[in-house]
């Protein structure tokens, strides 16, 4: 019987995708570990969102509007903001409950990037600075392609065309069909 590469057997899988058996104890040793081991980590990332989502809720109530129906300035921040703080004692509950347990606790990445969410928080800051006298168009092309080249990519005419196009219908968008006006700066449209 003459076989084909076609007619071979995949190797096994686990749920998740990844290879299985002894395939996976090879490729386990070429694999970076992304994994850490901490458990004050998760914990203080559960706790953080429980906390700022707790602030920013009290935000909501200090919003200048009456009562929270669904076409006011409060009803979407606080349906979002209430599933985050959700979300993040739910994730909290988890960690403290897997620790008691004595179990592993849930898998969590190590923060490596550190230098990229660094640039990012500061380009958001320059990004909020330059919103208004730059206008959102030009402020909002500049920050995708700025976060896109410290995310890693490294093709500027993509970039630039996706963060110009995306800027450009994002703000035709709000400002002919919803009637809600961004900032205009140096190129009104």
């Amino acid at each position: 019987m003459n076989h084909r590469p076609d007619d071979a057997v995949p190797a096994p899988r686990t749920p998740g995708g990844r290879p299985a058996g002894p395939v996976a104890d090879e490729l386990a040793h070429h694999e970076p570990d992304h994994s850490s081991d901490s458990v004050v980590g998760p914990l203080v990332v559960g706790a953080g969102l429980v906390l700022g989502g707790g602030v920013l809720i009290a935000q909501v109530f200090a919003i200048d509007a009456e009562g929270f129906s669904p076409e006011g300035p409060r009803f979407f921040p606080l349906v979002v903001l209430t599933l985050l703080t959700v979300l993040g004692a739910v994730y909290l509950l988890q960690q403290v409950l897997a620790i008691v347990r004595g179990t592993e606790t849930l898998p969590a990445e190590k923060f490596s990037h550190m230098p990229a969410a660094g640039a990012l928080l500061g380009l958001l800051v320059v990004y909020a600075f330059v919103l208004g006298p730059v206008g959102y168009v030009p402020a909002t092309s500049a920050f995708f392609v700025g976060a896109a080249r410290t995310m890693g990519s490294r093709n500027l005419p993509r970039d630039v065309v996706v963060g110009v196009g995306l800027s450009l219908l994002v703000y035709l968008t709000f400002t002919r069909a919803l009637g809600v006006f961004l900032p205009q700066g140096v190129f009104p449209l």
